[in-house]
Order: structure tokens, then C-alpha cells, then sequence
């Protein structure tokens, strides 16, 4: 079926499910609402010998509990949200690894390099915009119930650079110094750094069109700023942008399939 027919077919056994038990195997991110992770039954094959079986019939996800300021009601408007603004969030499932961005400026700027150099569907690689802070820690339970290796990739948003994995109550903290909106921007800079391991999360800092020397905001100035560069001409320009822990996430294992 081409993607309109499966969307259309997804939402058929959806409503059958209703009063029924439906079972189908997929390899189409259309028939697939990773935010009712207990639906899903995952089969991997890490050594192509053996199988195994991830499911977690009692599992859910946080979502926020509101979204700048629209209020979230419950998990399918989360994830009906979710899926309508990125529609290739479904293929987190199907992946081999997930880089994690923030927003679609993020995943334009990281995709148009990033494909230079690396097949990135050959290597099961892929890349999805989560539309916010809030919405990333989402995703990254997601791919830790899943056992998806991922990379998380966020602005700092923070003018002066500090540590943000140093507690709040500690006398070395910077927090108690910071204005009400950087208070609340370090805080989900550390649930975030908490949630996914420091070492798995890249801060532009202070945010995207620093690092990129972009002063006219916009997807045209950040396309415009890496289209039709190398990796190594990317870094030797903005030697922000493209950290070394990325590359070296993304070259490990880059073999398997």
C-alpha cells in the first residue's frame, strides 16, 4: 500500500482494535504509535543468529504537562501532536540509532552534514526533530525502553556557560544566580542531561544561530550556512557545531545493519 492507503488502513484496525484484538507484523512507521510503547512487540536480531524480544506490556511514557502554553490532555492528544508535526517519529522504532534534535532547524542543519558523509538509511541511522525541550524527554525514554542507541542534540540557551549536572542546592551551583528564565531553562537543561547521560547530549550554546553565526533567524539562513560542505569544512568554520562524541556515536558499530 503507498502511505496514504496505510494511513488510512492503520486507523481501520485501529478502530477494530477497540473491541477486538488485532495482531500485525510492520516495518512502516504508519502502522506504528511509539507513544503506546505497551502495544508494541519488538523483534532484534543483534547477532543475526538468535532473536530477541522486547515488549513492555505495562509500560508508558512522561508527557508534559503542557506544551509552551497549551495544555496537554491526555497521551493521544500527546502523541497526535507529536506525530502530525514530525511525521517520521514512528521510524525511531525501526532504527538502529536516533539522534535526537530539538527542532526542525536542528534536524535540517544536522541532516544536510551529517549526509555527506555517513549513508545514513544504509546504517539504520535516524534523525527527528522533538519540537522542544519539553517533548525531548519524551523521546528519550522512548528509545531507552526500545534499547535504541541515541544521541540528544538541544540549545543551551544559557548566555554564561556553567555546569549544569552540579545540583541546584550546591554552593559551586550557578542556578541561585540566574534570572527566573534562565532558572527555568537550566532546569530542563539538567532533567534532560539526567534523563539521557551527559555524555550522549551536545549543547549549542547559547543556542543553533550562535554556533552557525546566523543573525537572521530562519531554515533558509541555516541551510545557507551548510549546504554544500564537507564534514571537516563544517568543523574548521563552526567548530561548535559538529562534536567530536557524535561523530565517534555515530562511526561505532557503523558496519552493522
Amino acid at each position: 500500500l503507498h502511505e496514504h492507503y496505510q494511513e488510512y488502513f492503520y486507523n481501520l484496525l485501529d478502530e477494530l482494535a477497540e473491541n477486538n484484538q488485532v495482531i500485525y507484523t510492520t516495518h512502516s512507521k504508519k502502522f506504528v504509535n511509539i507513544f503506546a510503547p505497551q502495544t508494541i512487540v519488538k523483534v532484534v536480531t543483534p547477532t543475526l543468529l538468535s532473536s530477541k524480544v522486547i515488549h513492555h506490556p505495562n509500560a508508558t511514557i512522561d508527557i508534559p504537562e503542557t506544551i509552551e502554553e497549551y495544555k496537554v490532555r491526555d497521551v493521544e492528544d500527546f502523541a497526535m501532536y507529536m506525530r502530525t508535526l514530525e511525521p517520521n517519529m514512528g521510524n525511531i522504532i525501526f532504527a538502529r540509532k536516533v539522534i535526537i534534535v530539538e527542532g526542525p532547524h536542528d534536524l535540517l542543519a544536522y541532516k544536510t552534514v551529517l549526509a555527506s558523509k555517513f549513508n545514513l538509511g544504509f546504517h539504520n541511522i535516524s534523525i527527528v526533530a522533538a519540537w522542544g525541550k519539553d517533548t525531548l524527554k519524551s523521546v528519550i525514554q522512548i528509545c531507552k525502553l526500545f534499547e535504541i542507541e541515541y544521541f540528544v542534540i538541544h540549545d543551551f540557551d544559557l548566555v554564561n556557560d556553567c555546569d549544569i549536572t552540579v545540583l541546584k542546592g550546591d554552593p559551586t551551583s550557578a542556578y541561585p544566580s540566574l534570572t527566573a528564565d534562565e532558572k527555568a531553562q537550566y532546569t530542563k537543561n539538567q532533567d534532560i542531561a539526567a534523563l539521557a547521560g551527559i555524555e550522549r547530549v551536545h549543547h549549542n550554546k547559547s543556542n543553533l544561530e550562535s554556533v552557525l553565526e546566523i543573525t537572521i533567524k530562519g531554515s533558509t539562513s541555516v541551510y545557507e550556512k551548510v549546504s554544500g560542505k564537507t564534514i571537516e569544512e563544517v568543523i574548521k568554520v563552526y567548530p561548535k557545531f559538529l562534536p567530536q562524541a557524535l561523530l565517534d556515536f555515530l562511526e561505532s558499530g557503523k558496519s552493522a545493519n
